[in-house]
C-alpha cells in the first residue's frame, strides 16, 4: 500500500507531487504541484496535464495566481490575439471553447463577459468551481457562464452576432475534436461574431500539424491571419516566459483583423 501511494502521489522524475489524478470519459486528468527554482515571485506552482502532456500552469499564492503562463502569457501569439480582440473602452463578450485551467479568464478585464463551453464536467470542477485546483476563473471571471456539453452544439444556440472574441482552444492534446475545425464549424463561429469580432484558433500541438488544415478550412470562408511566437523566458524567473504558440485569427471582414495585424 505504501508503494502504491508513492507511485500515485509522488512524481520523482519532475520533483512534483500529484494532488489530483482521475479518469473521466474524455481521458486522464492530472494536476502536479511542484516547488519552483530560480523564481523570486512564488515558491510553488501547479501544472495540469491531459494525456500526460502538461502545457498549462498556475502559480500558487495571492497576486501571482492571476498571471497567465505558458501559451497564455500576454506576449505569446495566443495572448496577443485574445487581447487584440477585447474592445478598448467597452465591455467585451468572449466565448472560450475548451476550458483547460481557465488561464484565458485572467487575460480579460473584470467588466468583460466570459462564456465557457466545455464538454468534460471533471475539467469544470477542476478549473472553474470553488475548491478546484486552479483559480484563474474564480478570481478573474467569477460571473462566468458555463455551457456544459459539445461546444459545437452548444454555441449553435447562442444568438448570432453575440461575441467579440471566440477562442477555440481544444486542439493541444493528441486526441483533437476534429469536428470543431471543419468548414461548417468555422462558419458557425463566424455567424456568432459581431461585425468587429474575431475567431482565435489555438493550433499549438506537438503531435499534429494543424496549421495547413486550418488554413484550408479558413481560406474558402473569410479573411484570416496566421501568427506564431517563439518560446521565451523572463530572466531568472521560471515559468514567467511563454511557450511557442501558433494561432489563426479569422474574421468576417478585413477591417476586423486590423488590431490583430497591428500586433505582428
Amino acid at each position: 500500500m505504501l508503494v502504491a501511494f508513492a507511485i500515485i502521489f509522488i512524481d520523482e522524475t519532475r520533483g512534483a507531487r500529484i494532488i489530483t489524478q482521475e479518469r473521466s470519459f474524455f481521458g486522464v486528468l492530472r494536476t502536479r504541484e511542484f516547488r519552483l527554482r530560480g523564481s523570486r515571485i512564488a515558491t510553488d506552482a501547479r501544472a495540469y496535464a491531459r494525456h500526460d502532456h502538461p502545457r498549462r500552469a498556475q502559480f500558487v499564492g495571492p497576486i501571482v495566481e492571476r498571471q497567465p503562463l505558458t501559451y497564455y502569457n500576454p506576449r505569446t501569439a495566443l495572448g496577443e490575439a485574445i487581447l487584440a480582440g477585447v474592445t478598448a473602452g467597452s465591455t467585451s463578450n468572449v466565448a472560450l471553447i475548451g476550458l483547460g485551467t481557465g488561464s484565458t479568464a485572467c487575460l480579460l478585464r473584470p467588466e468583460d463577459h466570459l462564456t465557457i463551453f466545455e464538454i468534460d464536467p471533471a475539467v469544470v470542477r477542476l478549473s472553474a468551481e470553488p475548491g478546484g485546483d486552479f483559480t484563474f476563473v474564480p478570481i478573474c471571471q467569477p460571473n462566468r457562464r458555463i455551457e456544459l456539453g459539445d461546444a459545437r452544439l452548444q454555441i449553435a444556440h447562442e444568438p448570432d452576432g453575440e461575441f467579440d472574441v471566440i477562442v477555440v482552444d481544444a486542439f493541444s492534446s493528441d486526441a483533437i475534436p476534429a469536428h470543431l475545425l471543419t468548414r461548417e464549424a468555422i462558419a458557425l463561429y463566424l455567424s456568432k461574431l459581431n461585425p468587429r469580432g474575431i475567431v482565435v484558433l489555438h493550433l499549438s500541438n506537438r503531435n499534429l500539424a494543424l496549421v495547413s488544415e486550418a488554413a484550408r478550412r479558413a481560406r474558402s470562408k473569410r479573411p484570416y491571419l496566421y501568427r506564431i511566437s517563439d518560446p521565451f523566458r523572463a530572466a531568472r524567473r521560471l515559468l514567467l516566459g511563454g511557450l511557442a504558440a501558433s494561432v489563426m485569427i479569422i474574421a468576417n471582414t478585413p477591417d476586423a483583423l486590423t488590431n490583430a495585424a497591428a500586433q505582428s
